[in-house]
C-alpha cells in the first residue's frame, strides 16, 4: 500500500486546487525555504484526522483555511483528498484505490469522506488502524520527529514501534476495555446506590405492611365482637319474645296488646337486623365503631326507656285490677247481703200474690223494654271500648314511631356532627398538606436552582480542566520544541566550541602560536576571530578571504617577529602575520563593499577595509563579470563564487560547513544567548506548566460529580414528597366529597324525619282528643248502664217478686232457693273473678320484675357498650397516632 495522489484546495498556502502525484520510488519532499514542503506533510496530517493544531503549526484550526493575499480574497472552506493504493490488501475493504478527504469551514463544521461518502473520524481511524498510516504514525516524518525518536523523550520510540508491530489496534481496543469496565464499575455503584434506596424503601413499606397486619388483626377482633354483641342481643330479644308469645292464649284481651308488644318487638328485632346489617356494612373503618357503639348505646337506651313505659303500663294494670278487685269485693259484699236479705224475704213473703199478678205483666214489661235498652247500651260501650283499645294501641304505636323518628333524628344529629368535624379535620389536613406541599416546591425551587448551578459548576470545571489540559499539552509541546531548539543550539555551539577549541581549520603554524604562545602577546588572532557578519555574507566572506582568514593579527611588527621567531625556534613552519600599526588609517571602500556587511572591533576597522574595501558582492557570477570591467575589484556572490582583481574564477560545490569559520566566537556568543533564551523559555514554559497541573490537579470532578448527584438526589426527594403530598390531598378531598355527600343524604333524611315527626304531632294530639272523647264517652255509657243496671234490677226484682206472688207458695219458696243460689253463684262467680284479678295482678308484678331484670341487664349492657366504646376510641386514637406516625 502506497500514497498515489494528494489533493489540496483552500489549505494553508494552496489557495488553488493542487495535485501531487506520488510515483513507486518517492519517499521524501525538498524544497527552498517556504515553498510549501511543510503544509503538504500538515495537510496529509490534517486529513488522517489530526485535531491539535500546534501539531499543525497554527494557534487555532481555523487558520488552516486560506486567510487571502493581497490578490486573492480569503476561501471559505479548506478540503484535501488523500488516495491510496491498496495493492497489498492491508486495507479492510474490496476498493484497490481508497480516497479519504476532510473539508472545514469557517462556521467551524467539518466532514470526513472515504471515497466520496461522509462517514466519522472514527472510522477513517479504524480503517488505517496498525497501518502505519495515521495523523501521528511513522509513515510522515518530519524533521523535528527525526530528532524526538532520537532524544526519545515521552516515549515516541516507542509509540512508533507499537505502530510498526500492528499492536496499536488491540491497545486501543483494551483502552475501550477498560473504558468499558469503568462505565461498568459506574453503573454498578449507581445499581448500589439504587439498591440503596429501594431497601429504604422496602424497609419503610414492611413496616407499613406490619401495621396494616395489626389493623387487620384489629379488625377481625372488632368483627367478632360486633357478631358477639349482635348474637347477644339478638338472644335477648329473643328471649324477651317467647314469654310474651306464651302469655297470648292468656286472655283475648291482652292477646292484642300481646299481639302488638310482639310486632314491636319484631320491629325491634328488624330494626336490630337491620342495625346488625349497617354495622356489617361499616365494620371496614375502625372509626366507624365508634358511631356504632354510639347508636347501639343509643338504641339500648331507646329500649331502656320502652322497657320502663312497659313496666309503667303494667303498674297501670295492676293498678286497675286492683281496684276491680276492690270492685269484686264490695259486689260480693251485696250479693252477701242480698242472699241474707233473700232469706229473710223467703221466710217473710206470704202474701201480694195477686198484686205481684198484677205487676208481673208491669214488671216483665218493663224488664224487657230495660234489658232491651240495656243490651243496646252495653253494645254501644263494648263499640266504644274497642274503639279506645284501638285509639289507644294507635296512640301506643304512633308514640313507639315518634321515640324512633326522635332517636333517628338525634343518631343523625350526632352523625352530621361527627361528619363535620371530620370535614374539618381533613379540611385542616389539607391545609397542612398544602403548606408542606408550598414549603417542598420552595425547596424544589432551590433544590432545582442548586444542581443547575451545580451542573454549571461541573460544567465550568469540565470546560476549565479541558482548557488546561489543552494549556498543558500546548506548553508540553511548547517545551519539547523548546528542547529540540535548545538541543539543536548545543549542538550546533558544541560544534562550533569543538572547532574553536581544537584549531584544527587552522595549519600548524598557527594551532601551535594560539595554542601554546597566546599568553605572550597582548593581541594575538586569527583574522576569521576578528571579522564576523551575518549568515547570508558568511559564505561570501569565507570564500572571498580564503587563506587570508589563518592570519596572525598581531598590534606591533616586533610582535610579528617574536611570533615568527618561536615558529624557527619550534620549526613549526610558516604563517602570515598582519601587525597593526603597519596599517594605514583607512582605505578606499567601494559602496557596495562586501566590508560593509561585516562588522569588527574599531581597532581592526583598517584590517577589514584593506582585506574588503575592493570586494563586491553580488547575486550571481553574470552580475558580477557584467558590473566589474576589470576596474581592479573582486567580486564574489552569496554562494561563494569568487571573481577576482585579475579576473581568476574560483567556484565548484559549496561545503555543507561553509562559512562556518567566520565569526566564530561571535556566532557562539549569539548561539549561547540564544541557548539561554530558549533556556529561560522552557524554564517560565515549565514554571507555567507546573502551575496549569496544579490548577489541573486542583478540580475534582468526581468531588463536583459526586455533589451533583447528591443534588439531583435531593431534588428526587422533595419531588417525590411532593407528589405524596398531591396524592395525599386528593385522597383528603375525595373523602371530604364522599362525607359531603353522605352528610347531604343525612341532611334530606333528617328533614324527611323532621317531616314525618310534624306529621305525627297533629295524629298524636288528635288520637289523645279522640281518646280523651272516648273516655268520657265511656263514663257516659258506664254511668247510663249503671242506671240502666239499677234500673234492671229493680225490674227484676219486681218481676221476680211478682213471679214469686204469684206461683204457688211452694214455687215461692223454689224462687227464693233459685234466689239464693243464683246470690250463691254470684258469690262464686265473684270469687273466681276475684283470683282471675289476683293471678293477673300477680302475673303483671312477675312481668315487671321480669322488666326490671330486663332494664338491669339492659343497664350491665350498656355498661358493657359504653366500655367498649372507650376501648374502640382508644383503639381508633392509637390508629390515628399510628397513622399520624406513618404519615
Amino acid at each position: 500500500m502506497y500514497i498515489s495522489e494528494l489533493e489540496l484546495q483552500g489549505f494553508k498556502s494552496f489557495a488553488y486546487k493542487t495535485n501531487v502525484s506520488f510515483d513507486k520510488g518517492i519517499t521524501a519532499i525538498v524544497g527552498p525555504n517556504g515553498c510549501g514542503k511543510s503544509n503538504i506533510v500538515d495537510a496529509m496530517r490534517w486529513v488522517l484526522g489530526e485535531q491539535r493544531p500546534t501539531l499543525l503549526r497554527s494557534s487555532s484550526m481555523s487558520n488552516v483555511i486560506f486567510n487571502g493575499t493581497a490578490k486573492k480574497n480569503a476561501l471559505g472552506m479548506a478540503e484535501v483528498y488523500l488516495t491510496f493504493v491498496n495493492n497489498k490488501g492491508l486495507l479492510p475493504t474490496e476498493y484497490n484505490e481508497v480516497t479519504i478527504g476532510r473539508r472545514l469551514y469557517r462556521s467551524g463544521e467539518s466532514e470526513y469522506l472515504i471515497n466520496g461518502t461522509t462517514c466519522r473520524l472514527k472510522d477513517i481511524t479504524d480503517l488505517f488502524m496498525d497501518t502505519g498510516m495515521s495523523s501521528d504514525a511513522y509513515s510522515v516524518i518530519e524533521l523535528k520527529m527525526v530528532e524526538e525518536i532520537l532524544n526519545d523523550k515521552n516515549n515516541d520510540r516507542r509509540r512508533l514501534f507499537e505502530e510498526a508491530a500492528g499492536v496499536t489496534r488491540y491497545k486501543e481496543k483494551r483502552k475501550k476495555t477498560f473504558r468499558k469496565l469503568d462505565e461498568t464499575q459506574a453503573d454498578l455503584q449507581r445499581v448500589e446506590d439504587i439498591l440503596v434506596e429501594v431497601r429504604k424503601k422496602t424497609n419503610s413499606l414492611e413496616k407499613q405492611a406490619e401495621k396494616a397486619q395489626k389493623a387487620k388483626k384489629f379488625k377481625k377482633e372488632l368483627e367478632h365482637l360486633d357478631k358477639a354483641l349482635n348474637k347477644h342481643e339478638y338472644s335477648k330479644i329473643k328471649e324477651e319474645l317467647e314469654p310474651l308469645e306464651e302469655r297470648i292464649d292468656n286472655a283475648d284481651k291482652e292477646k292484642k296488646e300481646i299481639i302488638a308488644k310482639a310486632e314491636k318487638l319484631e320491629e325491634e328485632a328488624e330494626e336490630a337486623r337491620k342495625a346488625l346489617s349497617k354495622k356489617e356494612r361499616q365494620q371496614s373503618e375502625a372509626q366507624r365503631r365508634v358511631s356504632q357503639l354510639n347508636s347501639k348505646i343509643r338504641d339500648t337506651e331507646t329500649t331502656l326507656e320502652i322497657t320502663q313505659e312497659k313496666i309503667a303500663n303494667e303498674e297501670n294494670v295492676i293498678e286497675q285490677y286492683t281496684s276491680d278487685i276492690e270492685q269484686s269485693e264490695k259486689d260480693l259484699e251485696d250479693l252477701r247481703e242480698a242472699f241474707e236479705s233473700s232469706k229473710k224475704k223467703l221466710a217473710t213473703f206470704d202474701d201480694d200474690l195477686e198484686k205481684a199478678e198484677k205487676n208481673l205483666a208491669e214488671s216483665k214489661e218493663r224488664y224487657s223494654e230495660i234489658q232491651q235498652e240495656y243490651n243496646k247500651e252495653q253494645e254501644k260501650l263494648n263499640r266504644l271500648e274497642k274503639e279506645f283499645s284501638q285509639a289507644n294501641q294507635d296512640l301506643n304505636d304512633l308514640q313507639t314511631k315518634r321515640i324512633k323518628i326522635e332517636s333517628r333524628l338525634e343518631n343523625t344529629e350526632g352523625d352530621l356532627i361527627r361528619i363535620r368535624e371530620e370535614i374539618e379535620d381533613l379540611e385542616d389536613e389539607i391545609m397542612n398538606f398544602r403548606g408542606e406541599k408550598k414549603l417542598a416546591n420552595e425547596k424544589l425551587q432551590k433544590a432545582i436552582k442548586a444542581r443547575d448551578q451545580q451542573q454549571e459548576k461541573l460544567q465550568s470545571a469540565r470546560e476549565q480542566r479541558e482548557k488546561l489540559s489543552e494549556k498543558r499539552n500546548t506548553l508540553k509541546d511548547q517545551i519539547r520544541s523548546h528542547q529540540s531548539k535548545l538541543d539543536s543550539v548545543q549542538s550546533e555551539i558544541q560544534l562550533l566550541q569543538d572547532i574553536a577549541n581544537s584549531n584544527e581549520a587552522f595549519p600548524s603554524s598557527v594551532q601551535f602560536l594560539l595554542e601554546n604562545h597566546a599568553g605572550k602577546f597582548s593581541q594575538l588572532e586569527v583574522v576569521s576571530n576578528v571579522l564576523s557578519t551575518d549568515e547570508k555574507h558568511a559564505v561570501a566572506l569565507e570564500a572571498v578571504l580564503a587563506d587570508a582568514l589563518n592570519y596572525i593579527v598581531v598590534d606591533t611588527l616586533d610582535d610579528a617577529r617574536k611570533a615568527a621567531t618561536l615558529l624557527k625556534e619550534h620549526d613549526k613552519g610558516r604563517a602570515t602575520f598582519i601587525p597593526l600599526d603597519q596599517l594605514s588609517d583607512s582605505y578606499t571602500t567601494a559602496s557596495d563593499s562586501l566590508a560593509n556587511q561585516v562588522e569588527t572591533e574599531s581597532k581592526f576597522n583598517a584590517l577589514k577595509e584593506l582585506l574588503l574595501g575592493n570586494v563586491r558582492v553580488f547575486n550571481s557570477v553574470d552580475e558580477a563579470y557584467s558590473s566589474l570591467n576589470n576596474n581592479g575589484h573582486t567580486g564574489v556572490t552569496l554562494d561563494g563564487e569568487v571573481i577576482t582583481n585579475t579576473q581568476f574564477f574560483k567556484s565548484g560545490s559549496k561545503s555543507k560547513n561553509a562559512g562556518i569559520r567566520v565569526g566564530l566566537k561571535d556566532k557562539i556568543a549569539k548561539l549561547e544567548d540564544k541557548a539561554g533564551s530558549i533556556s529561560s523559555e522552557i524554564q517560565s514554559s515549565e514554571d507555567l506548566l507546573e502551575d496549569v497541573q496544579q490548577q489541573y490537579e486542583a478540580i475534582d470532578l468526581n468531588e463536583l460529580e459526586q455533589e451533583l448527584k447528591e443534588k439531583e438526589k435531593q431534588v428526587r426527594n422533595i419531588e417525590n414528597n411532593i407528589n405524596s403530598f398531591e396524592h395525599k390531598i386528593e385522597i383528603y378531598q375525595k373523602n371530604i366529597g364522599e362525607l359531603k355527600n353522605r352528610r347531604e343524604s343525612l341532611i334530606d333524611n333528617e328533614d324527611s324525619s323532621q317531616q314525618q315527626l310534624d306529621q305525627l304531632q297533629p295524629k298524636q294530639k288528635e288520637l289523645q282528643q279522640k281518646l280523651k272523647d272516648l273516655h268520657e264517652q265511656q263514663e257516659q255509657k258506664k254511668e247510663t248502664l249503671q242506671e240502666l243496671d239499677e234500673e234492671r234490677s229493680i225490674a227484676q226484682s219486681r218481676y221476680n217478686d211478682a213471679q214469686l206472688k204469684h206461683q204457688d207458695l211452694k214455687n215461692k219458696v223454689e224462687n227464693h232457693e233459685r234466689d239464693i243460689k243464683r246470690a250463691q253463684e254470684g258469690i262464686k262467680n265473684l270469687k273466681k273473678r276475684l283470683k282471675i284479678r289476683s293471678e293477673k295482678t300477680e302475673e303483671a308484678k312477675e312481668r315487671i320484675d321480669k322488666y326490671q331484670s330486663t332494664i338491669e341487664q339492659l343497664k350491665d349492657e350498656l355498661s358493657t357498650l359504653k366500655e367498649k366504646k372507650q376501648e374502640a376510641d382508644k383503639q381508633l386514637e392509637q390508629a390515628e397516632e399510628a397513622s399520624g406516625k406513618q404519615r
